[in-house]
């Protein structure tokens, strides 16, 4: 399969963004003791006609301890752009 340049750059950086999501939720200090993540699987779709990425995450965890929410956010991650 073939990606124009845009699109190879933004299809990089999308993974990098997902990534950086996994493991800020993760780390985060206010979750550690409450939640074990284990995995994470990524599904990415890539529209060529549209340039349009798009995806899923779906996450393995482990509840530790009674908790009335979780919260999962991108706030704080950095992403590379990939050439």
């Amino acid at each position: 399969m073939y990606f124009a340049y845009p699109m190879k750059t933004f299809f990089l950086w999308s993974i990098a963004s997902l990534y950086s999501i996994f493991s800020i939720a993760q780390d985060s200090p206010s979750q550690i003791d409450i939640v074990d993540f284990k995995t994470a699987a990524v599904d990415i779709y890539v529209n060529e006609n549209s340039e349009i990425i798009s995806g899923t995450v779906s996450y393995n965890l482990t509840i530790l301890k009674d908790t009335p929410s979780l919260f999962i956010d991108a706030k704080t991650s950095h992403a590379t752009m990939l050439k």
